[in-house]
C-alpha cells in the first residue's frame, strides 16, 4: 500500500492524539496517586508523551502541508 506525503502527516496527528489520550490517563492516575516515588516517575511519563506529541503534531503538519507553495506576499 502506497501512502502520500498528506497521508502519513495525517497518520502523525492520528497518533499525536492517541498519545495524548494517554497522556491524559497518566494524569487522572496521577491524581489519585498518593506515592511520592510514583507520582515522580508518573510526571517524568506524562512530561516526555507531552514533548512527543508536539512532536508528532509539528511533523504531522509539516508532511500535511509539504507541497502547499509558499505565499508570494
Amino acid at each position: 500500500m502506497s501512502r502520500t506525503i498528506e497521508q502519513l502527516g495525517e497518520e502523525y496527528l492520528a497518533n499525536a492524539a492517541e498519545v495524548e489520550q494517554r497522556a491524559r490517563e497518566l494524569e487522572e492516575q496521577l491524581d489519585m496517586e498518593t506515592s511520592e516515588t510514583v507520582k515522580y516517575k508518573l510526571r517524568g511519563r506524562i512530561n516526555t508523551m507531552h514533548s512527543i506529541v508536539c512532536q508528532l503534531r509539528y511533523t504531522g503538519a509539516k508532511l500535511i502541508h509539504y507541497y502547499d507553495k509558499p505565499d508570494s506576499s
